[in-house]
């Protein structure tokens, strides 16, 4: 284990400084608590983190070539740029972890669901409908998703917010608890027969899109743009609409 290839780690608990010395000497700690640990630019090739908790994590540019990585917790980790190349992640948390530019190959072994939201969100241009899966907790923030087709996908508690949403159709799509706030929506975004109950949809330009047979549950408008009677009131119950007021059901 190249120990000078650690960064400099500040303001950690007692119990994470000696999980990080222990990974440094041993190369495993399975089990071990990293919560909000800043691993940026670490090298952890090979090293053992099952179980690990790393959640909240900054692993950026992090070599993990070869890790096992077996039921991890990445919960919002931040992967950025991160080697992942022949690791093995099944049964690995990644609800809400940063995919972008992390990289895989062959030989790494990622679930299902984690797979597709990387292709999602580092393949560009080549994702052109997604159909009957379940990305829940996905990390969509930013991306570049224009005229992508989500039909009877499962977005629940996922991250959109300033998402290129131009051209996307969201058909009997489950949105509920998704953060959308600040993406981009033009005429041609449509969402049909689909659940936005929770959603946030802060400062966002909806004067274009069309709704249709759309659940507003709880759905929070404020700072949107939008003309709040063009939608079925009786779908409004508890929403909270662009001036900040709650609307009753």
């Amino acid at each position: 284990m190249c120990v000078s290839c650690f960064p400099i780690i500040t303001s950690v608990r007692a119990d994470e400084l000696s999980n990080i010395r222990h990974l440094q000497e041993k190369k495993r700690c399975p089990g071990c608590n990293l919560k909000q640990v800043m691993l940026r630019d670490a090298y952890l090739t090979g090293v053992d983190l099952r179980k690990a908790n790393l959640q909240d994590s900054d692993l950026r540019n992090a070599n993990l070539a070869g890790a096992d990585l077996r039921r991890a917790n990445f919960r919002n980790a931040d992967l950025r740029g991160a080697d992942l190349r022949g690791a093995n992640l099944q049964g690995a948390n990644l609800w809400g972890a940063n995919l972008k530019g992390m990289k895989i190959n062959e030989a790494t072994n990622l679930d299902d669901k984690w797979m597709e939201v990387y292709r999602v969100v580092n393949l560009l241009g080549e994702v052109k409908e997604l159909k009957e899966i379940e990305l829940k907790g996905a990390n969509l923030s930013y991306v570049n998703l224009v005229s992508v087709k989500f039909q009877k996908v499962d977005l629940s508690g996922s991250n959109l917010s300033g998402a290129n949403l131009r051209g996307v159709k969201f058909i009997d799509t489950n949105l509920k608890d998704a953060n959308l706030s600040s993406a981009i929506f033009t005429s041609s975004t449509i969402f049909s027969d689909c659940n936005l109950s929770n959603a946030n949809l802060q400062n966002t330009d909806l004067s274009q899109v069309v709704f249709n047979n759309v659940n507003f549950k709880k759905t929070n408008f404020k700072g949107a743009v939008l003309d709040i009677n063009k939608l079925p009131l009786s779908a409004l119950c508890d929403a909270t609409l662009p001036d900040g007021k709650k609307h009753k059901c």
